[in-house]
């Protein structure tokens, strides 16, 4: 079976979040283009094809994109992997000022200086202004509603729209 097939597969099989995560894996990795991804969706019907929505190619893991795929069906406009001067590269940044980091447990426990590092970018993302979250696989995978709500009271408390400051 050829990759493409592969893929025709596991979007017919899956549901459109699984679908979505494998597509943005694939684009990720290489496997496939845009254009092979729109023609991928055409193997689906029209309804499943807008649920699974545009797969992009920042998520880093599976758990982003998730996390992305939810905060699109929450209407949340965000951005992947944004560069903030003093910090680095953030996962998601919605809004202007709600970061949400996902961390895995292999990477912490492999690397504690990332470990500590990571609380050193939380220190200064906080200092500036923004909200920090910090979500596991667990979390978005098998305690969503619970997130989901935090997420939402962010949201509603306007979090996500606070003026963070530059150094």
């Amino acid at each position: 079976m050829s990759p493409k097939d592969a893929l025709i597969a596991a979007v017919k099989c899956g549901t459109p979040e699984q679908a979505f995560i494998v597509l943005e894996s694939a684009l990720k990795l290489g496997v496939a283009t845009r254009d092979e991804v729109r023609e991928i969706l055409t193997h689906v019907s029209k309804k499943k094809a807008r649920k699974i929505g545009v797969p992009g190619s920042r998520s880093d893991s599976g758990s982003e994109s998730a996390l992305a795929f939810r905060l699109r069906k929450l209407k949340l406009e965000f951005e992947q992997q944004v560069w903030i001067r003093d910090v680095g590269r953030v996962d998601i940044l919605v809004g202007q000022s709600l970061v949400i980091e996902l961390d895995s447990w292999q990477h912490h426990q492999a690397d504690r200086k990332a470990y500590h590092r990571d609380r050193e970018r939380d220190a200064v993302l906080i200092a500036r202004g923004y909200t920090v979250v910090r979500l596991a696989y667990a979390h978005v995978f098998f305690d969503w509603q619970k997130y989901e709500a935090l997420l939402r009271g962010y949201i509603k408390r306007r979090l996500h729209k606070r003026p963070v400051r530059a150094w």
